[in-house]
């Protein structure tokens, strides 16, 4: 027998806030709030895991695993559910981006498990990052059926984040060696990260590097940061425009923990636009930083009854 979607089902939505922070650290498995969905007559529990890295048959693409709860005393009970599954990505205004195809999954005793390996690949949704991530949000559907009436629940993730921007202006470029900048966290946070400048030659060309350190931390840091050169007029320029990150363990505080910025900003390609961005003799660049020590919270927002899933 089979069941068309719009007819039977329940759907888990699960909205991941600021799931850029994961997206730039590697082997992290963020954990959703349990659920509980009533099939054949019986209330059965799931949660799902969302692997931003990749499950290691399917590395560099975002996975998914969703997980059926049964107490090992009574699993011997519990025949064999065969059940239809498909898990897709929201973007703006509900609208699917990607979906997994639909796949028809029989629970044995103690393997309830059925795996998203490859939605989407990580490169790509870093790459069309408004389109997959509004707001640095994840949105996913889990779509499960066979069940008798339809019904909705809605989890939240959230991952502490704080966001600062940052215009830094190097003014007589021309004859400019090296810039510290102080960079505020803007919480209660106990930072000490500076960014550092640093004008580089060899005998083809000559460039800047950037080098981040933290001086103190009362735990691991992950710091996202995107550079971007600024025009005459304040606009981002496509000279350059690059986000790297990376994740400060707690360093000693008379040693401090260093990181170089894997892109440089080269003279080369300044010079090709130096009306537009190096007017005056000064550079601009606007820095965007994400710092969060990882921290996830998650909750059931609410479920919903009703006749038809649209």
């Amino acid at each position: 027998m089979s069941y068309e979607i719009k007819d039977f089902g329940f759907v888990f939505k699960w909205n991941v806030e600021n799931i850029i922070v994961p997206l730039f650290q590697r082997n992290i498995t963020l954990i959703s709030p349990t659920f509980e969905v009533k099939i054949l007559k019986s209330n059965t529990r799931w949660y799902m895991t969302l692997y931003p890295d990749g499950l290691q048959e399917k590395p560099n693409y975002i996975g998914c695993i969703l997980h059926q709860i049964i107490d090992n005393d009574d699993d011997e009970d519990q025949v064999p559910l065969s059940m239809n599954f498909k898990l897709s990505l929201i973007g703006n205004d509900e609208k699917v981006i990607c979906s997994s195809p639909i796949t028809t999954h029989t629970f044995k005793q103690y393997k309830r498990v059925v795996k998203f390996p490859s939605l989407v690949s990580k490169g790509v949704v870093l790459k069309e990052r408004e389109l997959y991530l509004p707001k640095d949000s994840l949105t996913l559907h889990c779509h499960m059926w066979l069940c008798q009436e339809i019904r909705q629940c809605i989890a939240h993730s959230h991952i502490s984040a704080t966001r600062r921007v940052l215009v830094v202006k190097i003014e007589e470029f021309s004859a400019f060696r090296s810039k510290t900048v102080l960079i505020d966290s803007g919480s209660n946070d106990v930072l000490e990260l500076s960014m550092k400048f640093e004008r580089v030659s060899d005998k083809v060309d000559s460039w800047i590097k950037i080098i981040f350190c933290m001086k103190k931390t009362d735990s691991p840091v992950l710091v996202v940061c995107r550079l971007i050169v600024l025009n005459s007029e304040e606009k981002c320029s496509k000279v350059f425009n690059k986000e790297c990150g990376h994740l400060f363990n707690k360093p000693k505080p008379n040693d401090g923990e260093a990181w170089e910025f894997p892109a440089n900003i080269y003279m080369s390609d300044l010079r090709k636009h130096e009306r537009d961005c190096l007017s005056n003799d000064m550079l601009s660049l606007r820095c965007e930083f994400i710092i969060s020590k990882l921290e996830e919270t998650s909750k059931i927002v609410e479920y919903q009854y009703c006749k038809q899933i649209e």
